[in-house]
């Protein structure tokens, strides 16, 4: 069974500043810390696949943000299941299992309206929310 598993692990330290008319500030809209694991377990005798991924964002600089100046961390999951059938592979997948989005936590437009100009506050995570799909692909 541990022959047919594969685990891919990675994490991601990225810190970018920027200097603007002598001012140096850490890049807006850029995590830091990023981990991501993905898993895929595969019976190719079977003709069947599962994997997920997990991904992990850390807090981000914002910029034109009234409400805060860092955005918070985010976790997303992802996972697929594949069965084959000759020639025919049916699959389904969900995006965002725990269904993790920006406007749930914060708005991406600011103003009202009805008072005044509106504008799109800064988009730090995911805003589609949870996403299942399936289908069929045909192997030649």
């Amino acid at each position: 069974v541990l022959d047919e598993l594969e685990i891919a692990l990675g994490y991601t330290y990225v810190y970018s500043d920027l200097t603007d008319r002598g001012t140096t500030a850490e890049v807006a809209l850029n995590p830091r810390h990023t981990l991501n694991l993905a898993a895929v377990w595969e019976a190719e005798t079977a003709g069947f696949r599962v994997g997920g991924e997990l991904f992990l964002s850390g807090s981000q600089r914002l910029v034109g943000d009234p409400r805060r100046t860092r955005a918070p961390a985010y976790a997303r999951a992802d996972a697929l299941i594949e069965q084959a059938i000759g020639l025919v592979h049916l699959f389904v997948n969900v995006e965002d299992i725990f269904d993790a989005r920006q406007t749930r936590d914060a708005p991406v437009i600011g103003g009202d309206p009805r008072v005044g100009p509106v504008k799109l506050l800064p988009v730090y995570a995911p805003l589609d929310g949870r996403v299942f799909n399936g289908g069929l692909r045909l192997i030649f």
